[in-house]
């Protein structure tokens, strides 16, 4: 009977320090989101995190937003506008991006994404039927912000106008501030988007990083 309970207390033990011999945690230790995320990661390590963060009661300050079906070309107008250097090369980059359109899925809200006190029209794009035969480090998410002004879905032609900016990750809601994850089957990240530059979003390196390693 007592080998059989220290055999149960030996296995919990193991099982509780998995994670920490599977990933090497290069994060800020001075910031809570890191320490909190961790555990996050460390409670939903059965599910695959590369193609969705989850809903987590226990995340104190952790929320997801509410996305909705981006209206139909609008992801398009925007992947074509990412592509496009000059233009008398339409053509070339509308093809380019019909092409890489085959298992995109996008989707819309309205949020404060560099935290700055106003709110923006965000599009999510991810690959939900690809993300777990996704290459090493594959980041299945990206989060652009748009210019609704910019972008008539309406129109046969999409404006070279650049009415977006970028940034690698999906975004989440911690203590009221927008953050981006990006998850792949190695490496997680965590960023702070901080302002915007030349229709990119800026922002600091990885304030929260955590690698696995090889087994």
């Amino acid at each position: 009977m007592k080998k059989s309970i220290l055999l149960i207390i030996s296995a919990s033990m193991c099982s509780s320090f998995s994670w920490a011999e599977v990933y090497e945690d290069h994060s800020n230790p001075n910031l809570q989101l890191c320490k909190d995320f961790k555990a996050y990661l460390e409670r939903n390590v059965d599910k695959p995190l590369q193609c969705g963060l989850v809903a987590d009661e226990q995340f104190k300050g952790f929320r997801l937003p509410k996305l909705q079906p981006a209206p139909e070309g609008l992801g398009l107008r925007i992947n074509v506008q990412a592509r496009m250097v000059m233009s008398d090369s339409y053509q070339k980059h509308l093809d380019e991006a019909i092409r890489l359109e085959k298992g995109k899925r996008y989707r819309i809200t309205r949020l404060d994404f560099n935290n700055d006190g106003n709110t923006e029209s965000v599009l999510v794009e991810d690959y939900p039927d690809e993300c777990l035969q996704a290459p090493r480090y594959y980041a299945a998410y990206s989060s652009y912000v748009y210019d609704e002004k910019h972008l008539n879905i309406d129109s046969s032609f999409i404006s070279t106008h650049k009415s977006y900016a970028n940034q690698s990750g999906e975004p989440f809601f911690y203590d009221g501030r927008v953050y981006g994850a990006v998850i792949s089957k190695s490496l997680v990240e965590i960023y702070e988007p901080r302002g915007f530059r030349e229709n990119k979003l800026v922002s600091t390196r990885a304030i929260c990083s955590y690698k696995k390693m090889e087994n």
